[in-house]
């Protein structure tokens, strides 16, 4: 049952009541957030490492940390690309591969960045 406000240490005392009640409401919600934010730290690992951690802007290979949609794109042009290259000419078989990464890898990377 609620008890009525009669007189201003009523609502005093109320307004304090309220205010310890928010600030244990606000304990609680940061503490429950705390607790699914470290129970979805494996999930976010596995994100971060499927959607790549570099841009590879600075030309050096993000080998450890390379994407898996980079690998998979340049797995898919070479699958499409590598029956046909396999009868070409020894400077398009030589040229043309890492050509064909540069662009799957900048392809992968502006889609990432429009996201």
């Amino acid at each position: 049952m609620k008890q009525r406000i009669s007189n201003y240490h009523d609502l005093v005392v109320e307004k304090q009541r309220l205010h310890q009640r928010l600030t244990l409401l606000r304990r609680d919600v940061d503490n429950e957030i705390h607790e699914i934010k470290r129970q979805f730290r494996p999930v976010q690992k596995v994100v971060s490492f499927i959607s790549g951690n570099g841009d590879n802007t600075d030309g050096k290979p993000d080998t450890p940390k390379e994407s898996l949609w980079k690998m998979g794109a340049t797995l898919g042009m070479e699958m499409l690309v590598g029956p046909k290259l396999a009868r070409a000419g020894f400077l398009t078989r030589l040229f043309v591969p890492p050509l064909l990464r540069g662009i799957s890898s900048s392809l992968v990377n502006r889609f990432r960045k429009k996201k």
